[in-house]
């Protein structure tokens, strides 16, 4: 039987062709852990008294913000910056 190495293991490894998948599943599980958490924490106070409604407004404005960002290309940020 083998002895398993890590290194041997990850000798091969290059996630610098897979970064930006890499990063947009990371964003993307932090946007469904955030929204997760803020409608646990509605069930389990359900009242305005324990917790004020208006707190979904940061959560509503970033989700806005989430897909007017993903709306827009890279290259057409490009070309506005270039233009500017």
């Amino acid at each position: 039987m083998q002895s398993f190495k890590i290194a041997e293991c990850c000798e091969n490894l290059n996630l610098a062709e897979k970064r930006n998948a890499i990063a947009s599943i990371s964003a993307g599980f932090l946007f469904f852990l955030g929204w997760w958490l803020v409608i646990g924490a509605s069930a389990a106070y359900p009242s305005n008294d324990e917790m004020h409604h208006a707190l979904h407004t940061c959560g509503v404005i970033g989700t806005v913000a989430f897909f007017m960002i993903n709306a827009v290309s890279n290259a057409q940020v490009l070309f506005m910056l270039l233009v500017i």
